[in-house]
Protein backbone atom coordinates (compact mmCIF):
# COMPACT_ATOMS: atom_id res chain seq x y z
CA UNK A 1 0.00 0.00 0.00
CA UNK A 2 2.90 2.70 0.99
CA UNK A 3 4.39 1.97 -2.45
CA UNK A 4 1.07 2.20 -4.54
CA UNK A 5 0.00 5.39 -2.75
CA UNK A 6 3.27 6.67 -2.73
CA UNK A 7 4.10 10.42 -1.43
CA UNK A 8 1.26 12.26 0.52
CA UNK A 9 0.21 13.59 -2.52
CA UNK A 10 -1.85 10.42 -3.57
CA UNK A 11 -5.10 11.32 -2.17
CA UNK A 12 -3.73 11.10 1.61
CA UNK A 13 -5.40 13.06 3.86
CA UNK A 14 -4.69 13.86 7.65
CA UNK A 15 -7.91 12.33 10.14
CA UNK A 16 -9.06 14.29 12.87
CA UNK A 17 -6.73 12.90 14.85
CA UNK A 18 -3.81 14.63 13.23
CA UNK A 19 -2.07 11.03 13.38
CA UNK A 20 -2.46 9.98 9.69
CA UNK A 21 0.19 11.69 7.95
CA UNK A 22 2.39 9.38 9.99
CA UNK A 23 1.08 6.89 7.82
CA UNK A 24 3.02 8.09 4.39
CA UNK A 25 5.97 6.42 3.59
CA UNK A 26 6.64 3.03 4.59
CA UNK A 27 7.44 2.81 8.78
CA UNK A 28 9.49 6.39 8.03
CA UNK A 29 11.00 5.61 5.05
CA UNK A 30 9.72 8.20 2.84
CA UNK A 31 8.08 6.36 -0.59
CA UNK A 32 8.17 8.56 -3.08
CA UNK A 33 6.33 8.63 -6.47
CA UNK A 34 3.61 5.73 -6.61
CA UNK A 35 4.59 2.88 -8.27
CA UNK A 36 2.47 -0.37 -10.00
CA UNK A 37 1.95 -3.12 -7.65
CA UNK A 38 0.92 -6.95 -8.11
CA UNK A 39 -0.13 -8.63 -5.08
CA UNK A 40 -0.47 -13.10 -5.43
CA UNK A 41 -1.66 -14.12 -2.36
CA UNK A 42 -2.52 -18.02 -1.34
CA UNK A 43 -5.98 -18.80 -2.32
CA UNK A 44 -7.33 -19.75 1.10
CA UNK A 45 -6.26 -16.20 2.25
CA UNK A 46 -7.91 -14.08 -0.67
CA UNK A 47 -10.62 -12.86 0.81
CA UNK A 48 -9.06 -11.73 4.07
CA UNK A 49 -5.71 -10.03 1.62
CA UNK A 50 -8.26 -8.16 -0.17
CA UNK A 51 -9.81 -6.63 3.38
CA UNK A 52 -6.61 -5.63 4.45
CA UNK A 53 -5.92 -3.92 1.55
CA UNK A 54 -8.85 -2.11 1.64
CA UNK A 55 -8.43 -1.36 5.51
CA UNK A 56 -4.64 -0.19 5.15
CA UNK A 57 -6.02 1.85 2.14
CA UNK A 58 -8.81 3.52 4.23
CA UNK A 59 -6.56 4.02 6.85
CA UNK A 60 -4.35 6.19 4.74
CA UNK A 61 -7.19 8.11 3.83
CA UNK A 62 -6.17 7.27 0.34
CA UNK A 63 -9.10 8.71 -2.19
CA UNK A 64 -7.56 8.05 -5.48
CA UNK A 65 -7.48 4.62 -7.13
CA UNK A 66 -3.84 2.99 -6.94
CA UNK A 67 -1.84 0.95 -9.57
CA UNK A 68 -2.35 -2.45 -7.30
CA UNK A 69 -3.40 -5.89 -8.62
CA UNK A 70 -3.96 -8.83 -6.60
CA UNK A 71 -4.92 -12.20 -7.50
CA UNK A 72 -5.10 -15.63 -6.01
CA UNK A 73 -2.85 -18.70 -6.69
CA UNK A 74 -3.91 -21.80 -5.70
CA UNK A 75 -1.67 -24.49 -6.85
CA UNK A 76 2.06 -24.83 -5.95
CA UNK A 77 4.30 -21.66 -6.36
CA UNK A 78 6.96 -23.52 -8.25
CA UNK A 79 4.97 -24.20 -11.32
CA UNK A 80 2.83 -21.00 -11.32
CA UNK A 81 6.02 -19.15 -10.95
CA UNK A 82 7.62 -20.99 -13.63
CA UNK A 83 5.03 -20.91 -16.03
CA UNK A 84 3.54 -17.44 -16.08
CA UNK A 85 6.57 -15.52 -15.27
CA UNK A 86 4.35 -14.44 -12.05
CA UNK A 87 2.01 -13.55 -14.50
CA UNK A 88 3.27 -10.04 -15.05
CA UNK A 89 2.32 -9.90 -18.62
CA UNK A 90 -1.61 -10.16 -17.15
CA UNK A 91 -0.84 -8.11 -14.06
CA UNK A 92 0.80 -5.59 -16.79
CA UNK A 93 -2.13 -5.61 -18.97
CA UNK A 94 -4.52 -4.82 -15.68
CA UNK A 95 -2.65 -1.89 -14.72
CA UNK A 96 -1.31 -0.41 -17.84
CA UNK A 97 2.12 -0.57 -17.47
CA UNK A 98 4.37 -3.27 -15.47
CA UNK A 99 4.71 -3.81 -11.91
CA UNK A 100 7.63 -2.53 -10.50
CA UNK A 101 7.28 -5.16 -7.17
CA UNK A 102 5.40 -8.31 -7.57
CA UNK A 103 4.53 -9.79 -3.66
CA UNK A 104 4.33 -13.29 -3.49
CA UNK A 105 2.07 -13.28 0.18
CA UNK A 106 2.50 -16.86 1.73
CA UNK A 107 1.85 -19.01 -1.37
CA UNK A 108 2.62 -22.43 -0.22
CA UNK A 109 6.09 -23.63 -0.88
CA UNK A 110 5.06 -27.24 -0.04
CA UNK A 111 6.95 -30.57 -1.07
CA UNK A 112 9.76 -30.71 -2.90
CA UNK A 113 8.98 -27.31 -4.14
CA UNK A 114 10.90 -25.71 -1.43
CA UNK A 115 14.16 -26.91 -2.96
CA UNK A 116 13.92 -25.28 -6.47
CA UNK A 117 12.12 -22.37 -5.31
CA UNK A 118 14.75 -20.19 -5.14
CA UNK A 119 16.55 -20.90 -8.42
CA UNK A 120 13.34 -20.43 -9.85
CA UNK A 121 12.57 -16.99 -7.80
CA UNK A 122 16.26 -15.71 -9.37
CA UNK A 123 15.95 -16.73 -12.61
CA UNK A 124 12.02 -15.17 -12.25
CA UNK A 125 14.48 -12.13 -11.25
CA UNK A 126 16.94 -12.25 -14.36
CA UNK A 127 13.97 -12.64 -16.44
CA UNK A 128 11.92 -9.91 -15.11
CA UNK A 129 14.19 -6.97 -14.40
CA UNK A 130 12.10 -4.09 -14.11
CA UNK A 131 10.04 -6.09 -10.86
CA UNK A 132 11.44 -6.53 -7.52
CA UNK A 133 10.01 -9.84 -5.74
CA UNK A 134 8.68 -9.36 -2.13
CA UNK A 135 8.31 -13.11 -0.70
CA UNK A 136 6.21 -13.00 2.33
CA UNK A 137 6.66 -16.59 4.01
CA UNK A 138 7.64 -18.16 7.71
CA UNK A 139 10.77 -19.88 6.24
CA UNK A 140 12.54 -18.53 3.20
CA UNK A 141 13.57 -21.11 0.66
CA UNK A 142 16.95 -22.72 0.82
CA UNK A 143 19.29 -20.46 -0.73
CA UNK A 144 17.32 -17.42 -1.24
CA UNK A 145 18.92 -15.25 1.21
CA UNK A 146 22.54 -15.39 -0.37
CA UNK A 147 22.03 -13.10 -2.87
CA UNK A 148 21.87 -10.14 -1.90
CA UNK A 149 18.52 -10.33 -0.47
CA UNK A 150 17.00 -7.24 1.70
CA UNK A 151 15.23 -8.78 5.19
CA UNK A 152 11.93 -7.82 6.99
CA UNK A 153 11.27 -9.40 10.00
CA UNK A 154 7.83 -9.29 12.09
CA UNK A 155 6.47 -10.09 14.54
CA UNK A 156 3.94 -9.23 17.62
CA UNK A 157 4.39 -5.02 17.40
CA UNK A 158 7.90 -4.52 15.62
CA UNK A 159 8.88 -4.65 11.81
CA UNK A 160 12.82 -5.25 12.02
CA UNK A 161 14.93 -4.45 8.85
CA UNK A 162 17.30 -7.05 9.60
CA UNK A 163 19.50 -6.61 6.25
CA UNK A 164 19.52 -4.04 3.41
CA UNK A 165 21.90 -3.58 0.62
CA UNK A 166 23.20 -0.17 2.11
CA UNK A 167 24.21 -2.10 5.22
CA UNK A 168 21.50 0.01 7.06
CA UNK A 169 19.23 -1.77 10.15
CA UNK A 170 16.49 -0.71 12.13
CA UNK A 171 13.81 -1.75 14.03
CA UNK A 172 9.58 -0.23 14.87
CA UNK A 173 7.38 -0.72 16.47
CA UNK A 174 3.70 -0.15 15.70
CA UNK A 175 -0.02 -0.67 16.62
CA UNK A 176 -2.74 -2.82 15.23
CA UNK A 177 -6.10 -0.29 14.45
CA UNK A 178 -9.67 -1.89 13.64
CA UNK A 179 -11.12 -0.45 10.08
CA UNK A 180 -14.28 -1.13 8.95
CA UNK A 181 -14.66 -1.79 5.55
CA UNK A 182 -17.59 -1.89 2.89
CA UNK A 183 -16.96 -5.86 3.01
CA UNK A 184 -16.36 -6.67 6.67
CA UNK A 185 -13.72 -5.32 9.29
CA UNK A 186 -10.01 -5.75 9.37
CA UNK A 187 -6.78 -4.44 10.67
CA UNK A 188 -4.71 -1.77 9.76
CA UNK A 189 -1.29 -0.66 10.98
CA UNK A 190 0.06 1.93 12.72
CA UNK A 191 3.40 2.85 12.59
CA UNK A 192 5.46 3.80 16.40
CA UNK A 193 8.56 4.73 17.65
CA UNK A 194 12.02 3.24 16.79
CA UNK A 195 13.40 1.32 19.11
CA UNK A 196 17.09 0.04 20.12
CA UNK A 197 18.07 -2.52 17.58
CA UNK A 198 21.46 -3.92 17.58
CA UNK A 199 21.59 -6.99 14.77
CA UNK A 200 23.12 -10.32 15.26
CA UNK A 201 25.03 -11.39 12.27
CA UNK A 202 22.23 -13.66 10.16
CA UNK A 203 23.83 -17.17 10.03
CA UNK A 204 23.17 -19.08 6.84
CA UNK A 205 23.79 -22.51 6.14
CA UNK A 206 26.87 -23.33 4.61
CA UNK A 207 26.49 -25.82 1.71
CA UNK A 208 29.10 -27.84 0.05
CA UNK A 209 30.51 -26.18 -3.28
CA UNK A 210 29.29 -28.16 -6.34
CA UNK A 211 31.13 -28.18 -9.30
CA UNK A 212 29.10 -26.14 -11.03
CA UNK A 213 29.26 -23.57 -8.12
CA UNK A 214 33.06 -23.37 -8.53
CA UNK A 215 33.02 -22.61 -12.20
CA UNK A 216 31.52 -19.40 -13.52
CA UNK A 217 28.85 -20.08 -16.20
CA UNK A 218 29.85 -20.79 -19.75
CA UNK A 219 27.53 -21.97 -22.05
CA UNK A 220 28.52 -24.38 -24.43
CA UNK A 221 25.68 -24.03 -26.97
CA UNK A 222 23.86 -20.59 -26.98
CA UNK A 223 19.98 -20.80 -28.61
CA UNK A 224 18.50 -18.14 -29.94
CA UNK A 225 14.41 -17.97 -30.25
CA UNK A 226 13.30 -15.64 -32.84
CA UNK A 227 9.92 -16.50 -33.65
CA UNK A 228 8.82 -14.79 -36.73
CA UNK A 229 7.17 -16.64 -39.37
CA UNK A 230 9.55 -15.81 -41.67
CA UNK A 231 13.40 -16.66 -42.63
CA UNK A 232 15.66 -14.38 -41.31
CA UNK A 233 18.10 -12.14 -43.41
CA UNK A 234 21.66 -12.81 -43.88
CA UNK A 235 22.48 -9.86 -41.76
CA UNK A 236 19.97 -10.95 -39.23
CA UNK A 237 21.84 -14.58 -38.96
CA UNK A 238 25.00 -12.57 -39.30
CA UNK A 239 24.20 -11.10 -36.38
CA UNK A 240 23.33 -14.21 -34.26
CA UNK A 241 26.36 -15.87 -35.23
CA UNK A 242 27.44 -18.91 -33.00
CA UNK A 243 23.75 -19.36 -31.38
CA UNK A 244 21.61 -22.13 -32.90
CA UNK A 245 18.44 -20.46 -33.95
CA UNK A 246 15.18 -21.42 -33.49
CA UNK A 247 12.01 -20.56 -34.43
CA UNK A 248 9.88 -21.57 -31.57
CA UNK A 249 10.28 -22.32 -27.62
CA UNK A 250 9.07 -25.88 -27.91
CA UNK A 251 12.45 -26.54 -30.13
CA UNK A 252 14.53 -24.52 -27.35
CA UNK A 253 15.23 -26.87 -24.86
CA UNK A 254 17.76 -29.71 -24.73
CA UNK A 255 17.29 -33.35 -23.69
CA UNK A 256 19.37 -34.63 -21.03
CA UNK A 257 21.64 -36.40 -23.54
CA UNK A 258 21.86 -33.11 -25.34
CA UNK A 259 23.21 -31.62 -21.86
CA UNK A 260 25.54 -34.22 -20.95
CA UNK A 261 26.95 -34.36 -24.49
CA UNK A 262 27.17 -30.91 -25.54
CA UNK A 263 27.63 -29.29 -21.87
CA UNK A 264 25.79 -25.96 -20.48
CA UNK A 265 23.21 -24.08 -21.94
CA UNK A 266 21.84 -20.65 -22.53
CA UNK A 267 18.71 -20.20 -24.48
CA UNK A 268 17.90 -17.12 -24.95
CA UNK A 269 14.22 -15.34 -26.28
CA UNK A 270 14.96 -11.97 -28.83
CA UNK A 271 11.49 -9.98 -28.67
CA UNK A 272 10.54 -8.83 -31.74
CA UNK A 273 9.27 -5.29 -32.56
CA UNK A 274 5.68 -6.13 -31.90
CA UNK A 275 6.46 -7.03 -28.23
CA UNK A 276 7.80 -3.51 -26.98
CA UNK A 277 7.42 -4.11 -23.36
CA UNK A 278 9.06 -7.80 -23.89
CA UNK A 279 5.60 -9.13 -22.17
CA UNK A 280 5.45 -11.90 -24.90
CA UNK A 281 9.35 -12.56 -24.13
CA UNK A 282 8.82 -13.09 -20.73
CA UNK A 283 5.85 -15.80 -21.94
CA UNK A 284 7.84 -17.97 -23.43
CA UNK A 285 10.98 -17.47 -21.08
CA UNK A 286 8.58 -18.87 -18.36
CA UNK A 287 6.78 -21.51 -20.13
CA UNK A 288 10.85 -22.71 -21.39
CA UNK A 289 11.57 -22.38 -17.38
CA UNK A 290 8.81 -24.75 -16.69
CA UNK A 291 10.10 -27.10 -19.38
CA UNK A 292 13.50 -27.27 -18.05
CA UNK A 293 12.38 -27.51 -14.19
CA UNK A 294 10.13 -30.89 -15.42
CA UNK A 295 12.95 -32.48 -17.41
CA UNK A 296 15.87 -31.79 -14.26
CA UNK A 297 17.43 -29.40 -15.89
CA UNK A 298 17.63 -26.79 -13.77
CA UNK A 299 21.54 -26.72 -13.01
CA UNK A 300 22.70 -27.29 -16.75
CA UNK A 301 20.23 -24.75 -18.86
CA UNK A 302 19.99 -21.05 -17.95
CA UNK A 303 16.83 -18.44 -19.97
CA UNK A 304 17.43 -14.96 -20.67
CA UNK A 305 16.02 -12.36 -22.50
CA UNK A 306 18.32 -10.40 -25.07
CA UNK A 307 18.17 -6.56 -25.10
CA UNK A 308 18.51 -6.55 -28.65
CA UNK A 309 15.17 -7.10 -30.96
CA UNK A 310 14.44 -8.00 -34.46
CA UNK A 311 11.81 -6.50 -36.66
CA UNK A 312 8.72 -8.75 -37.00
CA UNK A 313 8.32 -8.20 -41.02
CA UNK A 314 10.14 -6.64 -43.62
CA UNK A 315 9.46 -3.32 -45.25
CA UNK A 316 8.07 -4.11 -48.65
Amino acid sequence: MALAAGAPGSGLGPDRFGKRSALAGFFGVPAGASVPVAVAVDGSRADQNALDIEAARLARGVTTPLPLVMSAARFDLLPELAGGGLRIADAAGLLGRRPRVAVLDRIPLGGDVRTRAAGVLLQQRDINRETAILVVTDEPPPGLLSHGSTVLEVDAETLTLARSPTGETWRRRFTTVSIETGHGEALALRPGPAVDYKPEPIVEPVEPPSAAAEAPWVPAIRIAVIPLGRPLTPSERASWEGYRIVDAESRAVPTREDVDTEGLHEITIVPTDRDPRREEASRKAGAITATILDRGLADSVRVTISDRFVPFSLAA
